[in-house]
């Protein structure tokens, strides 16, 4: 993450990864104990999708931000 930060053209890409993996632990630590196994299969394929589409946002912005520049 450091690496990330102070090497990236936009810093702000690796606050967004830190702040989505640390929701995202506390989300699967939450759903994990108060759900049945059903469930957490649901819940890993279902959390793999959106920080698919939330990272690939990310890198389209990104991308669209250093051609602005």
């Amino acid at each position: 993450m450091w690496l990330l930060a102070h090497r990236w053209d936009d810093p702000w890409f690796a606050t967004v990864i830190v702040i989505w993996m640390l929701i995202s632990i506390g989300l699967t630590l939450a759903w994990g104990l108060s759900k049945g196994e059903l469930l957490w299969n649901r819940f890993l394929l279902f959390y793999w999708r959106i920080s698919a589409f939330l990272l690939l946002i990310m890198y389209v912005v990104t991308l669209v931000s250093n051609f602005l520049r």
